[in-house]
Protein backbone atom coordinates (compact mmCIF):
# COMPACT_ATOMS: atom_id res chain seq x y z
CA UNK A 1 0.00 0.00 0.00
CA UNK A 2 2.75 2.25 0.74
CA UNK A 3 3.99 1.79 -2.24
CA UNK A 4 1.35 2.59 -4.02
CA UNK A 5 0.64 5.58 -2.49
CA UNK A 6 4.39 6.91 -3.36
CA UNK A 7 3.84 5.98 -7.16
CA UNK A 8 0.98 8.20 -7.00
CA UNK A 9 2.70 10.62 -5.31
CA UNK A 10 5.91 10.74 -7.73
CA UNK A 11 3.45 10.81 -10.67
CA UNK A 12 1.38 13.75 -9.64
CA UNK A 13 4.44 15.23 -8.50
CA UNK A 14 5.75 14.78 -11.91
CA UNK A 15 2.92 16.14 -14.09
CA UNK A 16 2.72 19.11 -11.87
CA UNK A 17 6.06 19.99 -11.80
CA UNK A 18 6.80 20.12 -15.45
CA UNK A 19 3.75 23.11 -14.96
CA UNK A 20 4.34 24.86 -12.16
CA UNK A 21 8.24 25.31 -13.53
CA UNK A 22 6.91 27.95 -15.50
CA UNK A 23 5.11 29.98 -11.96
CA UNK A 24 5.62 28.70 -9.09
CA UNK A 25 9.16 27.52 -9.25
CA UNK A 26 10.32 30.18 -11.72
CA UNK A 27 12.80 31.47 -9.30
CA UNK A 28 14.40 27.96 -8.42
CA UNK A 29 18.37 27.60 -9.24
CA UNK A 30 19.15 26.11 -12.12
CA UNK A 31 20.90 22.81 -10.35
CA UNK A 32 18.26 22.27 -8.34
CA UNK A 33 15.76 22.47 -11.53
CA UNK A 34 17.79 20.37 -13.49
CA UNK A 35 18.03 17.75 -10.66
CA UNK A 36 14.51 17.47 -10.07
CA UNK A 37 13.90 17.57 -14.03
CA UNK A 38 15.86 14.11 -13.92
CA UNK A 39 13.85 12.36 -10.82
CA UNK A 40 10.41 13.63 -11.87
CA UNK A 41 9.61 11.07 -14.76
CA UNK A 42 6.91 12.30 -17.30
CA UNK A 43 3.90 10.27 -16.99
CA UNK A 44 4.46 6.72 -18.57
CA UNK A 45 1.83 5.60 -21.80
CA UNK A 46 1.91 2.34 -20.36
CA UNK A 47 -0.18 3.06 -16.67
CA UNK A 48 -1.96 6.02 -18.47
CA UNK A 49 -5.49 4.74 -17.45
CA UNK A 50 -4.03 4.32 -13.63
CA UNK A 51 -2.57 7.82 -13.88
CA UNK A 52 -5.41 9.25 -15.54
CA UNK A 53 -7.43 8.48 -12.44
CA UNK A 54 -5.28 10.62 -10.49
CA UNK A 55 -5.43 13.39 -12.11
CA UNK A 56 -8.98 13.11 -12.35
CA UNK A 57 -8.87 12.58 -8.55
CA UNK A 58 -6.67 15.57 -7.98
CA UNK A 59 -8.74 17.61 -10.28
CA UNK A 60 -12.07 16.78 -8.00
CA UNK A 61 -10.18 17.62 -4.84
CA UNK A 62 -9.12 21.24 -6.49
CA UNK A 63 -13.00 21.56 -7.76
CA UNK A 64 -14.14 21.07 -4.20
CA UNK A 65 -11.25 23.42 -2.30
CA UNK A 66 -9.09 20.84 -0.92
CA UNK A 67 -6.10 21.71 -2.93
CA UNK A 68 -4.62 25.25 -4.58
CA UNK A 69 -3.94 25.90 -8.05
CA UNK A 70 -0.91 26.02 -7.40
CA UNK A 71 -0.69 22.67 -6.25
CA UNK A 72 -3.34 20.91 -9.24
CA UNK A 73 -1.69 23.46 -12.31
CA UNK A 74 -0.27 20.53 -14.04
CA UNK A 75 -4.13 18.49 -13.59
CA UNK A 76 -5.62 21.44 -14.77
CA UNK A 77 -3.66 22.17 -18.03
CA UNK A 78 -3.68 19.03 -18.88
CA UNK A 79 -7.39 18.73 -18.54
CA UNK A 80 -8.16 21.78 -20.50
CA UNK A 81 -5.59 20.64 -23.04
CA UNK A 82 -7.53 16.70 -23.82
CA UNK A 83 -10.78 19.60 -23.47
CA UNK A 84 -9.04 21.74 -26.46
CA UNK A 85 -8.38 18.40 -28.51
CA UNK A 86 -11.44 16.58 -28.19
CA UNK A 87 -13.82 19.85 -28.59
CA UNK A 88 -12.43 20.13 -32.60
CA UNK A 89 -14.09 16.22 -32.60
CA UNK A 90 -16.81 16.09 -30.36
CA UNK A 91 -19.34 19.50 -30.63
CA UNK A 92 -21.63 17.23 -28.09
CA UNK A 93 -18.43 17.68 -25.90
CA UNK A 94 -17.95 21.69 -26.14
CA UNK A 95 -21.82 22.10 -26.16
CA UNK A 96 -22.39 20.17 -22.83
CA UNK A 97 -19.30 22.06 -21.06
CA UNK A 98 -20.69 25.31 -22.22
CA UNK A 99 -17.79 27.08 -19.95
CA UNK A 100 -15.79 30.48 -20.42
CA UNK A 101 -13.39 29.49 -22.09
CA UNK A 102 -11.55 32.79 -22.61
CA UNK A 103 -10.78 32.63 -18.63
CA UNK A 104 -9.97 29.03 -18.54
CA UNK A 105 -7.41 29.67 -21.41
CA UNK A 106 -6.32 33.18 -20.19
CA UNK A 107 -5.26 31.50 -16.42
CA UNK A 108 -4.47 27.49 -17.52
CA UNK A 109 -2.91 27.96 -20.25
CA UNK A 110 -1.94 31.21 -20.91
CA UNK A 111 -1.09 31.53 -17.69
CA UNK A 112 -2.26 35.49 -17.33
CA UNK A 113 -1.31 36.58 -13.37
CA UNK A 114 -4.32 36.43 -11.02
CA UNK A 115 -4.35 40.44 -10.88
CA UNK A 116 -4.21 40.42 -15.16
CA UNK A 117 -7.44 38.09 -14.52
CA UNK A 118 -8.92 39.88 -11.71
CA UNK A 119 -8.86 43.18 -13.68
CA UNK A 120 -9.92 41.52 -17.58
CA UNK A 121 -12.94 39.01 -15.88
CA UNK A 122 -14.13 42.22 -13.50
CA UNK A 123 -13.71 39.99 -10.43
CA UNK A 124 -13.43 41.70 -7.16
CA UNK A 125 -11.07 39.38 -6.06
CA UNK A 126 -8.78 36.17 -6.27
CA UNK A 127 -10.54 34.56 -4.07
CA UNK A 128 -14.13 34.80 -6.57
CA UNK A 129 -11.83 34.88 -9.46
CA UNK A 130 -10.62 30.93 -7.73
CA UNK A 131 -14.39 30.12 -7.46
CA UNK A 132 -15.03 31.04 -10.66
CA UNK A 133 -12.17 28.79 -12.41
CA UNK A 134 -12.98 26.23 -10.07
CA UNK A 135 -16.53 26.08 -11.78
CA UNK A 136 -15.16 26.39 -14.99
CA UNK A 137 -13.44 22.82 -13.80
CA UNK A 138 -16.43 20.93 -12.58
CA UNK A 139 -18.04 22.01 -15.85
CA UNK A 140 -15.54 20.48 -17.96
CA UNK A 141 -15.40 17.32 -15.39
CA UNK A 142 -19.11 16.84 -16.05
CA UNK A 143 -18.55 17.34 -19.72
CA UNK A 144 -16.27 13.96 -19.88
CA UNK A 145 -18.56 12.62 -18.01
CA UNK A 146 -16.76 11.98 -14.67
CA UNK A 147 -17.91 12.68 -10.82
CA UNK A 148 -16.23 16.14 -9.11
CA UNK A 149 -17.62 15.24 -6.20
CA UNK A 150 -19.28 18.91 -6.10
Amino acid sequence: MSQSWFRDAQVLFSLNFHAQCQEQFSDLDVATLRALYRVADPLSSSNRVTNEALVFQQLSTYVSGGLGYDTAVGSLEWLVKRWLTHTMHDSAIQEEARIDEVLVINKIIQKHTWSSIINEHHFVGRKQAEAALREQVSRLLRSFHLPDNT
